[in-house]
């Protein structure tokens, strides 16, 4: 799939939405954004709660960006297949305000999160995700061509070369700073697909390495 070749945090949405769905009630619901993805390890967890002798049952479902508008979906699109008698939630200041993040969730939300019919039914969640009528439009649009929900991460940096000149420049243009970064992305989204696997999403936030969940103390106290 082409997803590979994305931003880091696309592909971690993508993958997440794949993730199989509890079928029957859990004891504890976990969400949140990137900190939630590197803060609460569900091994360590799960861990714990056999130490304890406790039969506690959970779901972990980070996703980078995430909102306080996309957790409400999640959380009523969770309860038509399980419930659940605790919900932790990950909420800053960065994710009560209008900023960036808030702007790229909308994005991920509309691109590489499963189709939901929530900010249809409920006007002010429409009102968050879409402009206008033209935005509604638009993401049932891409239901239809996903494809395009590619878009905004690949064709942005593509740059066509004209067919008169393909021969002369289809060397440079192989090697252009495009095509690394899409193999930067596919050699780390790679990484992280296979680690996914093991840590339930767990990871901490922009180590490519295998030494996960450890804690590394520093030689020098760091300057003031």
């Amino acid at each position: 799939m082409l997803t590979v070749y994305v931003e880091r945090t696309s592909f971690i949405w993508s993958e997440i939405s794949k993730r199989k769905i509890p079928k029957k009630n859990i004891d504890l619901l976990i969400l949140g954004d990137s900190q939630i993805t590197s803060g609460i390890s569900p091994t360590h967890l799960k861990k714990e709660l056999q130490k304890l002798k406790k039969d506690f049952h959970f779901f972990y479902y980070p996703r980078p960006s995430e909102q306080p508008e996309g957790m409400l979906i999640l959380t009523r699109e969770f309860r038509k297949t399980f419930d659940f008698k605790y919900l932790v939630l990950n909420i800053s200041p960065v994710t009560t305000s209008k900023n960036l993040i808030s702007e790229s969730h909308k994005s991920l939300f509309q691109n590489f999160s499963p189709f939901s019919t929530e900010p249809l039914k409920d006007f002010d969640m429409g009102k968050f995700y879409f402009k206008n009528i033209s935005g509604y439009c638009y993401y049932f649009f891409l239901q239809g061509f996903p494809l395009l929900k590619l878009n905004s991460n690949l064709s942005k940096e593509m740059e066509i070369v004209k067919s008169r000149t393909l021969d002369k420049k289809l060397k440079d243009t192989v090697e252009a700073p495009i095509f690394s970064e899409w193999e930067n992305n596919f050699q780390k989204n790679i990484f992280l697909k296979n680690l996914f696997i093991q840590s339930e999403f767990y990871w901490e936030w922009g180590n490519f390495s295998k030494s996960q969940n450890i804690c590394i103390p520093k030689k020098s106290p760091p300057g003031l």
